[in-house]
C-alpha cells in the first residue's frame, strides 16, 4: 500500500513514474514502469467502485499517476476568454513535465 501512501500524501499532483519508482523501490527500478503499472491496477482493484473508470487512482498518459480529480484553474475554466491558446500551450508544456490546468508534477522521470 505504499503507492497508496505516496499518492495520497500528494492528492492531486501529478507523480511521474520515475518519482514513483524511485520512491518506491530506489533509484535502481526507475526503468521498471510496467511493474509499477500492474501495481496501479491491483490497487484499483481494490480501491475504486469501476476499476476501468477510475475516479481515485489516475492514469496521466506517459507521464505517471495522481490521486483525486483535477482541479481546474480560474484561468481555464469556461467563460474565460484565455482557454483557447493558453490550454492548448500547457497541454504541449505537460507532456515535457511543466503544468496544465493547475496540476502540478513533482518530478519529471
Amino acid at each position: 500500500y505504499r503507492l497508496l501512501t505516496i499518492l495520497m500524501r500528494h492528492a492531486g499532483k501529478v507523480l511521474t513514474h520515475g518519482y514513483l519508482l524511485k520512491e518506491l523501490w530506489g533509484p535502481g527500478y526507475t526503468d521498471q514502469v510496467h511493474t509499477l503499472r500492474v501495481h496501479a491496477a491491483n490497487h484499483r482493484h481494490q480501491i475504486e467502485a469501476n476499476p476501468t473508470q477510475p475516479e481515485r487512482l489516475l492514469t496521466e498518459q506517459a507521464i505517471g499517476y495522481r490521486f483525486g480529480k483535477p482541479q481546474m484553474p480560474d484561468a481555464l475554466r469556461p467563460g474565460n476568454q484565455e482557454v483557447g491558446e493558453t490550454y492548448q500551450s500547457r497541454t504541449v508544456l505537460m507532456r515535457r513535465g511543466c503544468l496544465l490546468s493547475g496540476r502540478t508534477v513533482v518530478a519529471v522521470g
